[in-house]
């Protein structure tokens, strides 16, 4: 009898372990699905004119505009152009320059032939 309780001791610790490792297993699979999951938009991207031959207007319009506001600057707090407090700097005007150089265009404004 004491032989028989020996035994069934031992089934249920065994079937305790056996339910562990089940568990463990059963959390790395879902672990492994997420991970293949996350990893296959880097092997197979979905392809668009900036990784293919594909013309941009064979592009899906959706697709087409969120490549062009796609940006990685950060927005900044300034505004844009000079910064308040900036000296500006500009070429000034002389009254006798070094040298006077009369520029003419070699081509005609109207048709774009040449002039020479």
């Amino acid at each position: 009898m004491s032989e028989l309780k020996e035994l069934r001791g031992t089934i249920d610790s065994q079937h305790a372990e056996i339910c562990s490792l089940n568990r463990n297993i059963d959390k790395l699979l879902k672990e492994n699905r997420e991970l293949r999951k996350r990893l296959e938009k880097y092997e197979k991207p979905p392809k668009n004119s900036g990784n293919s031959s594909t013309p941009p207007s064979k592009e899906p319009v959706k697709s087409e505009m969120e490549r062009r506001t796609k940006s990685l600057r950060k927005k900044s707090d300034k505004s844009v152009g000079g910064q308040p407090g900036h000296e500006g700097t500009t070429r000034k005007m002389v009254a006798a320059p070094d040298e006077i150089e009369n520029v003419s265009s070699q081509f005609c404004t109207e048709c774009g032939r040449d002039l020479s």
